[in-house]
């Protein structure tokens, strides 16, 4: 069995859009304040583990994307798949 402890850290982004919505530029930031923090303890039968794992610092991610010839991305809600597990037994 495991036990995790809370983990409370901030994490931000920003979002912009170029060129008719074609270019797209996301900045985020994660761990801002270098406050994240995960720790643990797992136990069984003939064992006990206690763990936690700090960030060195903060994770700064730059993510561009461009749109090529006016795709959409539309919903497709008919495609869903539908699995009737246990049925017929």
């Amino acid at each position: 069995q495991q036990v995790t402890d809370p983990i409370f850290m901030l994490t931000i982004s920003a979002r912009q859009e170029f060129m008719d919505k074609k270019l797209v530029a996301t900045l985020s930031a994660q761990n801002l304040f270098n406050t994240g923090k995960f720790g643990f303890n797992s136990t069984g039968s003939n064992f006990n583990m206690l763990g936690s794992f700090r960030p060195e610092a903060p994770v700064f991610r730059l993510s561009l994307s461009y749109n090529f010839n006016n795709y959409k991305n539309t919903s497709r809600a008919n495609d869903r798949v539908d699995i009737n597990v246990g049925e017929g037994m």
